[in-house]
């Protein structure tokens, strides 16, 4: 089961999925081209790493790549993990409107 609280969004890293067994923050460094997630875990350790990824004839950049550190075990829970916090990433850039 995973809990989702916040969202990465107008700049603001706020974005929290809750596992059984981790609560994962989303940190995002650099600008909106170059930009680099980090899924960081209760104890500080950088889990994966996302980032905006470049194909050849692609000029919006709308895939992203993941990292997974070398020494982490890839379960079920971990996919769904990436799977929820990929969006945030983009997310990270959006602003509101001022509607109407």
């Amino acid at each position: 089961m995973l809990q989702i609280e916040g969202v990465n969004f107008n700049v603001k890293a706020s974005g929290v999925v809750q596992t059984r067994l981790h609560r994962y923050t989303f940190p995002v460094m650099g600008k909106r081209r170059f930009a680099l997630m980090t899924a960081v875990d209760e104890t500080g350790y950088p889990v994966v790493h996302f980032r905006k990824a470049k194909i050849p004839g692609d000029r919006s950049m709308s895939r992203v790549e993941v990292l997974i550190a070398p020494d982490q075990r890839i379960t079920p829970e971990l996919a769904c993990v990436i799977g929820v916090a990929t969006p945030f990433l983009w997310l990270y850039f959006q602003s509101g409107g001022s509607g109407g």
